[in-house]
């Protein structure tokens, strides 16, 4: 999700030094790669415009926000359901697929209020990202077959505050 960074090297004192690169010249395939894995997303994006009608500290001038979903479609890849507010956080949303977005996070950076309007709208955008993405992957052949088990399923997701994206995403897609 962190658009710019093309790449980070982590070096432990005694321990290897693991590289990571982000190549996404095959948008919106994106691959990330280790010197021993591959893990390999689709990822989409919306740019939605900020909520005239919500007033959040530190956002006043927000004109406009960008949701993101990633399918990680390696089994290496894994990390379904994590919560990005551009860097990770301790949410585990319980969807199958990746999401990025501007959450209103606790002082901590960990978890997400989810009693800010704010992040309400974003969660409701994630549907709408989610449904262009899963389209956009079944005109893939490689890919539609494995498009099919990221449709989300309500009793997977434990946290009632994303259960509404699994009622939008299964109501736009019947």
């Amino acid at each position: 999700f962190l658009s710019k960074l093309q790449g980070l090297t982590v070096r432990l004192e005694g321990k290897k030094t693991v590289e990571v690169l982000r190549d996404d010249s095959r948008s919106p395939l994106v691959h990330l790669v280790t010197d021993e894995k591959l893990a390999e997303f689709w990822v989409a994006h919306s740019d939605v415009s900020g909520p005239e009608n919500i007033q959040e500290p530190k956002r006043e001038d927000v004109e406009s926000r960008r949701v993101s979903v990633a399918l990680p479609l390696t089994s290496d890849a894994g990390s379904g359901g994590q919560v990005f507010a551009f860097l990770p956080t301790t949410e585990s949303s319980g969807l199958p697929f990746i999401i990025n977005a501007d959450f209103v996070l606790s002082t901590s950076r960990e978890r997400i209020q989810y009693d800010r309007r704010w992040n309400h709208w974003l969660r409701d955008c994630v549907a709408t990202t989610f449904v262009e993405a899963f389209e956009r992957l079944l005109q893939q052949p490689e890919h539609r077959l494995r498009g099919y088990c990221y449709i989300p399923l309500a009793e997977d997701v434990p946290e009632a505050f994303f259960r509404p994206v699994v009622d939008v995403i299964h109501h736009t897609l019947t």
